[in-house]
């Protein structure tokens, strides 16, 4: 009987498990309750009622509670848990009739205070399942025209086509690898152009829709094109921050289109779009020209590997990641274009590189005096922006960042940071809180006993979102580190970080598991497949240009460590910096291994 049962895999955020059908015959309804009890087993501390959730299928259509679980087992194999928003309206607006209510009976003093309260526990509820707005939208304009089934370059046995449809499941792959905030659309395009999804989150989804590519027909390259700007402008009036992106996949040849180059530049460049290729042939002088008018990139990789290779750059995968200059997200008027000038450009070989400069320049503090100063305002309730003087002090603008983070989130940091100056010395981790803003750590680590980088001192940078503890920070290396866990821009592949966190772990286990990693690279689940692929079967080699890049990288002069620390503007003289300095020279040394002691890792 157990060899006929069908498991379906269910989803809430990032929480994920399967699940066993027992019983096909009962209720939707009766399933979502068997499976908010799985869930409120997965995230300790939290409780779902059921009135406030739904089931869906995978984009997110919902199910009747009504109905019959074999219908849904019979199409779907992924069931997702959402919020119910007419739910949550209602519970918001009975909130704002108990407040109105209260406010009649109560004076306005100490209305002030329950209003406040009763906020603050709506914030954190809101907090928890409200969905973020997408960071980027890509439109994909992927090319099935005739030409396509030519072969890719000099490889008989791969076709245009085949390779491209190579590039886009690697982009695809290592986008839901990455967990990106992105939503994605995909058109396909000959002589006709095609809508083969709208915006979507489901990657596994999207990664499915080329299998039955067949190239056909003639090609309209700047056609499609202009159909993923329109769709794009759509999107933009329902999220005005997101930042628009087109990807195109194609040979470049384009031989039917009424839009010239010129035209589609014009309206990539006016409306801020950042437009990527990648092409299959040497016969695209017009699509890389409007690509660098975007500022984006024009790849044209002539082996299969080089090309998938490129979709281990995070700065490829993400135009955010590119850590490019805040700009206005209004549309630029009178813009003027002219190709010509970069039709010389070389198509591009390389991601953009990304020096963290924006994060470095910012001035942290220490530990006693953040928790000193955070804790006083956490303590006193936000005060009216009216009502606030004019200040330049770092207090003033610690509170007003924390009246843009839940009363949870600042807390929790608190009691986190609080951990750390209790720490021997023989600890190997030293965090810097940013002076004016809490939620961002820098951190030193010094890399663990017995592996290759234990003569490296490191520094991380935290981000902590709003919804934090319930969602995890984002944590990156600034410090370059030669390891097939963290890609070039410092992003780190782990578990703990992802799927299995939880909001009852610390950052001191986040900590815990970067050093594991350190002593332990797994080369089965990289982010740079060199680098795993060198540590496979170069044993030797990996670990001399290991050691090579620590000595490059790691070993900053104690000036220039403090000056990534608190910024290039602190007052060396001060007592806060001066005793920085003899502290972290006397840790740094104690901690530091000899070289003639270092094992095999």
């Amino acid at each position: 009987m157990e060899g006929n049962l069908k498991s379906i895999r269910v989803q809430f955020e990032a929480n994920k498990f399967k699940q066993v059908i027992t019983q096909p015959d009962q209720t939707i309804g009766e399933l979502k309750s068997l499976l908010l009890a799985r869930l409120s087993e997965l995230i300790k501390g939290q409780t779902f009622d059921a009135q406030s959730f739904l089931l869906a299928d995978e984009d997110e259509f919902a199910f009747s509670d009504s109905d019959i679980v074999s219908s849904l087992i019979n199409q779907n194999d992924l069931v997702k848990i959402i919020v119910n928003q007419t739910v949550l309206q209602q519970q918001q607006e009975q909130n704002n009739q108990n407040a109105q209510n209260i406010q009649k009976q109560t004076d306005t003093t100490n209305q002030d205070q329950v209003n406040q309260e009763q906020q603050g526990q709506l914030n954190q509820v809101e907090l928890q399942y409200k969905e973020e707005d997408p960071a980027e939208a890509i439109v994909v304009i992927y090319d099935v025209s005739g030409s396509m089934k030519s072969g890719f370059f000099n490889d008989p046995l791969i076709s245009r086509i085949g390779a491209v449809n190579a590039f886009f499941s690697a982009f695809a792959d290592k986008t839901l690898a990455y967990e990106y905030n992105h939503i994605v659309q995909l058109y396909w395009f000959d002589d006709r152009i095609e809508k083969k999804c709208d915006f979507t989150k489901d990657m596994n989804h999207f990664i499915k829709l080329v299998d039955d590519a067949n190239p056909r027909g003639s090609t309209r390259l700047y056609d499609a094109l202009m159909e993923g700007i329109n769709s794009l402008l759509l999107i933009k009036k329902k999220y005005p921050n997101i930042i628009l992106r087109l990807i195109a996949m194609t040979d470049g040849e384009d031989n039917q289109s009424k839009y010239k180059p010129e035209e589609v530049a014009k309206q990539i460049v006016m409306n801020r779009i950042t437009l990527d290729s990648f092409v299959v042939s040497k016969e695209s002088f017009g699509l890389k020209t409007i690509t660098h008018a975007s500022g984006g990139r024009c790849y044209c990789p002539q082996d299969l590997a080089v090309g998938m290779k490129l979709f281990e750059i995070e700065t490829i995968l993400s135009v955010r990641a590119r850590d490019l200059p805040n700009s206005n997200n209004l549309p630029l008027q009178n813009v003027e274009i002219n190709l010509d000038i970069l039709r010389d450009k070389p198509f591009d070989t390389e991601g953009i590189q990304v020096t963290h400069q924006a994060q470095i320049s910012k001035q942290a503090g220490d530990v006693s005096d953040i928790i000193k100063k955070y804790q006083k305002v956490i303590s006193q309730p936000p005060q009216n922006n009216q009502q606030q003087p004019q200040s330049s002090s770092a207090s003033t603008t610690a509170q007003q960042n924390q009246i843009s983070h839940s009363s949870g989130c600042m807390k929790r940091l608190i009691r986190e940071l609080e951990f750390f100056p209790q720490q021997p010395e023989t600890y190997k981790v030293k965090v810097f809180p940013e002076q004016d803003d809490i939620t961002n750590w820098k951190v030193l680590m010094i890399g663990p006993e017995g592996s290759s980088y234990h003569q490296g001192v490191y520094m991380l940078y935290i981000n902590f979102p709003q919804s934090y503890p319930f969602k995890p920070p984002s944590v990156k290396f600034i410090t370059p580190i030669y390891h097939c866990n963290v890609n070039s821009q410092g992003r780190i592949c782990i578990d703990i970080l992802k799927d299995n966190w939880s909001p009852a772990l610390t950052m001191a286990a986040v900590f815990n598991s970067i050093s594991e990693l350190m002593l332990h690279p797994n080369p089965i689940d990289a982010l740079e497949s060199n680098i795993a692929a060198e540590m496979n079967h170069e044993y030797d080699l990996y670990k001399q240009k290991c050691l090579q890049h620590v000595a490059n990288n790691a070993n900053k002069p104690m000036e220039l460590l403090m000056e990534e620390i608190f910024g290039k503007q602190v007052d060396t003289s001060s007592e806060v910096y001066i005793k920085t300095k003899v502290q972290l020279t006397n840790w740094i040394q104690n901690n530091k291994l000899p070289c003639q002691k270092e094992q095999n890792h």
